[in-house]
């Protein structure tokens, strides 16, 4: 097909780079002139309050069988990051469920990679071993600044696997999230190996459905 002009704008898929970001902000600096600053419109300030509502109802999933606990991950002026919580269905019936913290994604160490400050949750992922499953594992999403690029970890163990673009299984609980076990080759489309960070051994967590 002959020569192919190359990209002048492939700079800009570096989301959290120096220079793409200083583009970024002049951007913005030019919109806001133009149209003005969206946080003082009465509109924002009405989505904000409805975002920010203790009245909302809480979207619940359950973790293990018929007696298992219910998590809901959840966000407000307090918990701007968010956290992940369960309470039991009995607590959630009384209409002021005690919810008792499992991650509170504030509370985290800040990103350790590119000029991100903060972290945005996408979700978990549980080790299914059937309805006799003990649900003691989990892998928790993160991406620094909402980017695409996802932080891994594995609830219960302590698995890290930074900068992932892909989601992991949970293959086995004595394997670490994508690996297959007879040969150490991490699934879904990374590349690289992935390292147990316990060196093997098989800690004693709580089960998530507790």
């Amino acid at each position: 097909m002959g020569d192919q002009q190359a990209d002048p704008h492939k700079w800009l898929e570096e989301v959290l780079g120096e220079k793409p970001l200083a583009w970024v902000k002049e951007r913005n600096i030019e919109c806001i002139a133009a149209v003005g600053e969206p946080k003082d419109t009465d509109t924002y300030k009405r989505i904000l309050t409805i975002l920010d509502s203790k009245d909302k109802i809480p979207n619940l999933y359950r973790i293990g069988g018929p007696e298992g606990m219910y998590y809901n991950f959840w966000q407000d002026d307090v918990h701007v990051q968010g956290i992940w919580r369960k309470t039991s269905m009995e607590s959630y019936k009384s209409g002021k469920p005690e919810w008792k913290t499992v991650i509170d994604v504030d509370a985290l160490p800040p990103p350790a990679v590119d000029t991100a400050e903060t972290w945005v949750w996408h979700g978990s992922t549980l080790l299914d071993e059937g309805p006799d499953g003990v649900w003691d594992r989990a892998i928790i999403a993160l991406s620094p600044g909402g980017s695409s690029r996802s932080e891994v970890s594995a609830c219960a163990r302590a698995w890290q696997l930074p900068g992932l673009t892909s989601s992991l299984p949970l293959v086995g609980r004595r394997h670490p999230p994508g690996v297959r076990p007879q040969d150490g080759e991490v699934g879904g489309g990374v590349g690289g190996r992935v390292r147990d960070a316990e060196g093997g051994q098989d800690p004693d967590p709580v089960p998530l459905s507790q």
